[in-house]
């Protein structure tokens, strides 16, 4: 979801309704979860710091898949006084697709007016309550000693960044914090601590989950920072691995990357093999461009289809989220592909070549008939 500059609150909308005409859930006192239309969301977001908001269709199998979660999610944050809400998107059409409904549910979190982001963890109960209870903790920690800091970074369950010094640009590090510590944990060395007592100004780390050794920018760390898309590039890109493997705990995550998404779908682990190296070297050479994942096509078996592919294994596609655009491999006609007795591989330079041609703007894409949340 991205936010469209056509959702703004109306004042004169919000002022028509009472405070407690927002935890109004119908006929039905054991529902939790607030049916929206665009006046009821409005007020919702403006009245609340925090909550969750649903897209869907009542007939979308994704939403079927998490619907009974989120129910059970809502009547939890209930007893906090925090929001859940759903708009019904068969009802609500051009309000859903301000929001980028294509068709496909999702839900998305809104910590104030200005800040709301779709939810990339797997929908289960425990994932939309923790999240949202982690949200409404502090934006960034403030350490005094590299001690305390580096004891707050091997107890922490989620990727830290860490700015040490320069107190100048901690306000706009505090700022990116607000909006993105929904996955990843912000810290700094406070004014007065040993980060300017060691002369540490200008130093950036990421620290991926339960990892000793930092990954440390080495740039001009004043103009990342206030880039705040180019900051998220670079801190998401050092907690990812360098070829992942797509599973419900990350397909939210990868599915809301700005950058292509680069995905080699086996069947077996023999393709993974013979392919490996090669996507390993490419993660690394095109790392902070598009980000590589392997895909158990069995497992996301209508994967192929959706892109327009063939269901020949091994394949490759290269996914653009924002746009919904595939870039596939070619693949060979029908009748080569039984000759090969199923033992077909992809050339690692051919590859390289696909992807190089994909990066200069030569490879033409093809509309996915539905590219949805848990199939990339």
């Amino acid at each position: 979801m991205k936010l469209n500059s056509k959702i703004l609150l109306s004042t004169s909308s919000i002022l028509a309704f009472t405070a407690e005409s927002v935890f109004a859930t119908g006929s039905d006192n054991d529902n939790a979860i607030i049916q929206l239309d665009k006046i009821m969301f409005e007020l919702t977001v403006s009245r609340n710091k925090l909550g969750l908001v649903g897209f869907y269709s009542p007939e979308d199998k994704f939403y079927k898949s998490w619907g009974h979660d989120y129910e059970i999610a809502a009547k939890i944050l209930k007893n906090r006084n925090i929001p859940v809400g759903l708009v019904n998107c068969d009802e609500h059409v051009d309000f859903c697709k301000e929001f980028g409904y294509n068709g496909s549910s999702f839900v998305s979190v809104f910590s104030d007016a200005s800040n709301i982001y779709d939810f990339d963890e797997k929908y289960e109960t425990k994932n939309f309550v923790q999240h949202i209870i982690n949200k409404g903790g502090k934006d960034m920690s403030e350490f005094k000693t590299i001690e305390d800091i580096e004891k707050f970074i091997s107890n922490s369950r989620k990727p830290v960044v860490v700015s040490y010094g320069n107190e100048g640009l901690k306000e706009k590090f505090q700022e990116i914090a607000a909006k993105n510590n929904e996955r990843i944990v912000f810290a700094a060395i406070a004014k007065g601590g040993e980060g300017e007592s060691m002369n540490v100004q200008d130093y950036l780390a990421v620290y991926p989950t339960g990892a000793e050794t930092p990954i440390i920018y080495n740039g001009d760390v004043e103009t990342l920072i206030n880039n705040e898309d180019n900051f998220m590039n670079w801190v998401t890109f050092g907690t990812l691995p360098l070829v992942g493997e797509l599973s419900e705990d990350n397909l939210h995550l990868y599915a809301n990357l700005n950058v292509p998404v680069a995905s080699f779908f086996y069947s077996d682990n023999v393709d993974k093999e013979i392919i490996m190296e090669k996507l390993e070297s490419l993660a690394k050479e095109y790392k902070y461009r598009m980000v590589f994942l392997t895909t158990d096509a069995e497992r996301y078996d209508s994967s192929l289809k959706n892109l327009n592919m063939k269901q020949q294994l091994p394949a490759f596609c290269i996914i653009t989220p924002h746009d919904n655009k595939a870039y596939g491999f070619p693949q060979v006609d029908d009748e080569d592909y039984k000759k090969m007795s199923g033992r077909y591989a992809i050339d690692p330079k051919e590859l390289e070549n696909f992807i190089s041609s994909f990066v200069a703007g030569e490879i033409p894409a093809n509309e996915p008939s539905e590219i949805v949340h848990d199939e990339l």
